[in-house]
């Protein structure tokens, strides 16, 4: 097991739940919204965050329950 895979299943939430202020910067000076890959997505934060200001993302992660977590919480915000 990996270590990310047991940091994902030992805590809630290893990143916090809110997008990185750095990603928000950055993504509000796109004027166009495109199609973005976020390598290693983690718990889905910023992916999700992405979606909702009109992204459209693919995510990939090798931690399968950082990845579970992330479709967990974008059904929750009716993403997925």
């Amino acid at each position: 097991m990996s270590a990310f895979e047991q940091l994902y299943k030992d805590h809630e939430s290893v990143w916090g739940k809110e997008p990185d202020e750095w990603l928000k910067m950055f993504a509000r000076k796109i004027t166009q919204k495109g199609k973005v890959l976020e390598i290693g997505v983690g718990e889905g934060r910023d992916a999700i965050w992405m979606v909702e200001q009109g992204f459209e993302v693919e995510e990939i992660d090798s931690a399968e329950t950082g990845i579970e977590k992330a479709q967990k919480m974008a059904g929750k915000r009716k993403l997925a």
